[in-house]
């Protein structure tokens, strides 16, 4: 076999990988990404409307295997629920998911683009009369689309110069010269979420939360590459719980963890809070994470007033370090809440004179 069939087969290989890469969910700041991370959260939140976004840049110090996934996300509570603590919150996120996977010359250039939209409703539980404690349920359903960029991908048994013809090789994806544009495939999915939030305090909260994605285990196949293959269960959990440690200083540990058969990844963070103004609402946070896949991770985060930002920083760890070097990935969220409030309209009061 020839130089040029080696690589054929290992691209087919490396993106066989990379379709089960873009249904993981690899984000350092889980916070930014929180609509796409479990429906129960879309509308838990104190305002009107939410809307932010995350980006992220992975083995950027590689040629092959680099990924850039930009998030952007809007949610809001909508309407009051069956009982008068409970509400009702929708929410849509908008995911751009690229790799890419072939850089052997400028010709060559092969990138694996997956984009998602998504939106659905949840249903937020009141658990008693202050909503201290608070059960959500979410379920969204939206499309993904995979496909390669240009130039077009084709067969072996379609180019027709192999000259050494064998039949597993003839069906293997390869570059066509000609370019043009290879489409896309898209595929419906399903995702559910419940989530539990504890205001033990002020100051103190717990929150908890699961989410199963790819229910129905989807089909999906990407555009060009004329095979298909199976979606496995994606199964998410998430948990926060701030405490206070000293005056306008809280602790936050977290942790996040998934498993997608064959493979799982957890995270476990802590990061310092630093209340600056209370009466603005201004706080800055520094923390520290350590994830299985990425290794070491630095976080920062800022809230002000409405807005909040994040930014994280990966050091890699593992044997991946010898050709990506130490920086794994980096990440930038920011968010804001749009409030509204309704004007007080106090009944008149009729002050009655003494005679």
């Amino acid at each position: 076999m020839n130089v040029k069939s080696l690589l054929v087969i290992c691209l087919f290989f490396v993106s066989a990988i990379s379709i089960r890469a873009q249904d993981a969910f690899h984000y350092t700041l889980f916070d930014f990404t929180e609509i796409a991370m479990n429906p129960a959260l879309a509308g838990s939140f104190e305002g009107t409307v939410r809307a932010g976004g995350i980006f992220r840049e992975q083995d950027f110090g590689l040629q092959i295997g680099q990924y850039r996934n930009p998030v952007l996300f809007l949610d809001a509570p909508v309407i009051r629920g069956f009982k008068k603590n409970d509400w009702i919150g929708i929410g849509m996120y908008y995911m751009y998911d690229q790799q890419r996977f072939d850089q052997f010359d400028s010709d060559t250039n092969i990138d694996l683009i997956t984009t998602k939209i998504f939106g659905g409703l949840s249903y937020h539980l009141g658990l008693d009369k202050k909503n201290k404690n608070v059960l959500s349920f979410g379920i969204q359903s939206g499309s993904s689309n995979s496909y390669f960029s240009n130039p077009n991908i084709v067969t072996w048994s379609e180019f027709g110069d192999d000259p050494k013809s064998d039949p597993a090789e003839d069906a293997l994806p390869i570059k066509d010269p000609s370019g043009g544009s290879n489409g896309s495939t898209g595929r419906a999915n399903y995702i559910g979420g419940i989530h539990f939030t504890s205001n033990i305090s002020a100051e103190k909260y717990l929150k908890l939360g699961v989410s199963v994605s790819n229910i129905g285990r989807i089909s999906n196949s990407i555009a060009g590459s004329g095979g298909s293959s199976i979606s496995p269960v994606r199964i998410l959990f998430h948990g926060r719980y701030l405490t206070p440690v000293a005056s306008k200083i809280s602790l936050e540990p977290r942790v996040f963890f998934q498993y997608m058969q064959p493979s799982w990844e957890m995270s476990v963070q802590a990061i310092t809070h630093f209340l600056l103004n209370p009466e603005k609402g201004t706080s800055i946070g520094a923390g520290l994470g350590f994830n299985t896949n990425n290794g070491l991770q630095f976080l920062l985060n800022a809230d002000v007033k409405n807005f909040r930002f994040g930014y994280s920083f990966d050091i890699n760890l593992s044997d991946k370090t010898a050709v990506s070097g130490a920086a794994a990935a980096f990440e930038f969220g920011v968010a804001y809440i749009l409030k509204f409030y309704k004007k007080p309209n106090p009944d008149p009061v009729l002050v009655c004179p003494r005679i």
